[in-house]
């Protein structure tokens, strides 16, 4: 009898053990399970700052994005990232969304044609910049889109799914979960004409100032928007004069085993803008030698309306590079494939001291 006792005792406190585990497992903050980014804070000599280390394997999977040729996806074959059109002919196909989320949301869809951002069609709607979507719960849909004749040649065509883009709070916990997530997006390369994948555009680089960040820099491989040069304490938010001009920098960095090329891109309220008020050029094009970590200033003018306004630079890996399956292997290119966000940096207009 005393054993049965001690057998129910067992029992019993792995029972509340197991359900302890599940508690605590279910009331952790899922930005740190999910960040692509550990931010770890630290203090020393009075002063504080974020360390931020790349995490490539826990990028969040919260929504899929895809392009097809018709609203059905084919069985047991693969998308091509690259398209052959006709010259004089749009180039129109179907955005594949899902929300793969247990609430529904709304996204805001835009897209890129040789890095700069152009009008299009949405389910026969007008040619705008930006276009909305509503999914319930684990709702999928297709959307059929389409943009103006191309020139022949090759272009880079990416386009872009944004979630939570409604979302202004300036809380920093939210500031700090939109490192890296909340996008989705879909490139393609597009070959107008008669032209062969081994012709493809140059591009011309930065020729702008920069500084170098040193090989100790924290980041890797990936971009971090700062208020001073090659800082390690991310830019959440600022309360900033209407119309005014904001300066920030943007830490990039190459990887400590390969070479980086990049196109970097900074866009207000999900809208692209100059690298400066007082620049035309819309992109950036950056190669960087294995483990070269710099920072680029930049700034923007401020809105005048009232309000929190998004500031967000995209990060768009192997730019005017063909990036279909068999050509973006890592013994290739070594980069991922996948264009990626900054923090979205709150610019709080109105409350300026």
């Amino acid at each position: 009898m005393v054993k049965k006792i001690e057998i129910y005792m067992c029992l019993i406190f792995f029972s509340f053990f197991i359900i302890y585990c599940s508690m605590v497992v279910m009331s952790s903050p899922p930005n740190e399970k999910n960040a692509l980014w550990f931010m770890s804070f630290n203090t020393s000599e009075n002063k504080s700052g974020y360390s931020t280390t790349y995490n490539e394997l826990k990028v969040p999977e919260s929504f899929g994005v895809g392009i097809f040729s018709s609203p059905i996806i084919p069985a047991n074959s693969k998308e091509t990232a690259t398209i052959k059109i006709a010259p004089h002919d749009p180039y129109e196909e179907y955005l594949y969304v899902s929300n793969q989320m247990t609430t529904e949301n709304d996204f805001l869809i835009f897209c890129l044609l040789d890095y700069q951002q152009i009008p299009f069609e949405l389910d026969n709607s007008s040619a705008l910049i930006h276009h909305s979507i509503h999914l319930e719960p684990f709702q999928d849909s297709f959307y059929k889109f389409k943009i103006p004749p191309l020139n022949e040649g090759f272009h880079d065509f990416e386009i872009f799914v944004i979630m939570k883009s409604g979302d202004h709070s300036l809380n920093e916990s939210f500031r700090h979960s939109t490192d890296n997530s909340y996008l989705g997006s879909k490139r393609v390369n597009l070959i107008v004409g008669n032209m062969t994948n081994s012709s493809l555009p140059q591009f011309r680089t930065y020729d702008g100032a920069i500084q170098s960040c040193g090989s100790g820099y924290v980041l890797n491989d990936g971009l971090l928007l700062t208020k001073k040069p090659c800082d390690n304490v991310a830019l959440l938010s600022d309360a900033v004069a209407p119309a005014s001009i904001f300066d920030y920098s943007v830490n990039i960095a190459a990887d400590n085993k390969y070479p980086v090329s990049v196109a970097i891109i900074p866009l207000v309220d999900y809208y692209q803008v100059p690298l400066a008020n007082n620049s035309k050029n819309m992109v950036a094009f950056f190669n960087l030698s294995t483990g070269e970590k710099m920072s680029i200033r930049m700034n923007i003018r401020v809105p005048p309306d009232a309000g929190t306004h998004e500031l967000m630079v995209l990060w768009i890996p192997q730019p005017y590079r063909s990036i279909d399956e068999d050509s973006r292997s890592i013994q290739k290119y070594h980069q991922w494939a996948t264009s990626e966000p900054s923090i979205r940096v709150g610019l709080d207009v109105g409350n300026y001291e």
